[in-house]
């Protein structure tokens, strides 16, 4: 009786699951099996626990950028607990349910609202932004072979820098600029701002300088590291294809963990490398498995262990 009382009160995460399940089921039935078995791969399996130390590394960067974002509030193992909660979530449940999970568990543990957590989130969305767009034009350099390219995000890089240091000199101008933006949605002055639940100029600063480090610091390692554990060269332009190829995969809300689109971007990447599609789509399941697995068991750990679902 008890077990059915605590599946019923965790009815949402079954139902999620479930489609989870479903849409798994659906993409792996795709795959042709005895094709990815005839694929002549040399695994270093030595590799594998290397690999599993760099994502660890990884969503502690990301962890820690989620800290600072909230400004400090919480410590870096309840900021860290709170990103793999997000992360794993991603990789079982729809439309980013994980996210949702993020800021209520955000929410036990710091008393911030969800409101403020939603805010939040949308700021590490758009300090992903311009990274995300250096990505795309150092990878097009490199492959082109053609430096100059370099400068759009180094100056792209250095306006940013700018724009926070005249920002952290005279915060006023940030204050003024949000009143400009609240005038012009023609929002009621009694309203209270969603705005306001912005960073301060130094978190903000600091929250950009993290991003751009776990960047092109430990994700990048991580994609690399997959690339030696698959038994294929670790050039620092194959790995910087992986990122971005990866980023645009899981860009937008879809099935869990992207699957399908991530598998397609995937492929697409192994194919630019000079892999025919089939062997990219071999790669691409693998490289799902190794990041979601890990993600989404310690995720259903922590939820167990440490989320309240009746406080929410």
């Amino acid at each position: 009786m008890k077990l059915l009382k605590w599946i019923y009160a965790q009815r949402k995460i079954f139902v999620g699951l479930l489609m989870s399940a479903a849409a798994i089921f659906y993409i792996y039935k795709r795959i042709d099996v005895n094709l990815l078995l005839r694929v002549q791969t040399e695994f270093h399996l030595g590799y594998l626990a290397v690999y599993l130390f760099t994502l660890a590394l990884t969503y502690l960067a990301f962890g820690v950028r989620w800290l600072l974002v909230n400004e400090g509030l919480g410590s870096v193992w309840t900021s860290f607990k709170a990103t793999i909660l997000a992360s794993g979530g991603n990789a079982l449940l729809p439309a980013r349910g994980g996210d949702v999970l993020r800021m209520l568990y955000f929410k036990q543990k710091t008393n911030q609202p969800v409101s403020v957590s939603a805010v939040r989130a949308i700021v590490e969305k758009g300090l992903d932004l311009p990274i995300l767009l250096s990505t795309v034009l150092i990878t097009f350099s490199v492959f082109q072979k053609d430096l100059r390219i370099l400068f759009i995000p180094a100056a792209l890089f250095l306006v940013i820098v700018s724009i926070l240091i005249v920002i952290k000199i005279r915060p006023e101008l940030l204050t003024l600029l949000i009143q400009k933006i609240e005038g012009f949605l023609k929002r009621n002055p009694s309203e209270k701002s969603e705005l306001k639940f912005l960073p301060s100029t130094s978190y903000l600063s600091y929250s950009f300088l993290m991003t751009a480090f776990m960047w092109y610091g430990p994700v990048l390692l991580m994609y690399g590291v997959f690339l030696k554990f698959i038994g294929l060269e670790f050039t620092a332009s194959s790995a910087l294809l992986l990122v971005l190829f990866a980023s645009l995969g899981v860009a937008l809300p879809s099935a869990p963990s992207g699957l399908g689109v991530f598998h397609a971007s995937i492929a697409s990447a192994f194919e630019l490398l000079g892999y025919s599609i089939e062997v990219g789509l071999f790669y691409a399941t693998i490289l799902h498995a190794v990041i979601n697995i890990p993600l989404a068991l310690s995720a259903i750990a922590i939820y167990l262990a440490d989320y309240d679902s009746k406080s929410t």
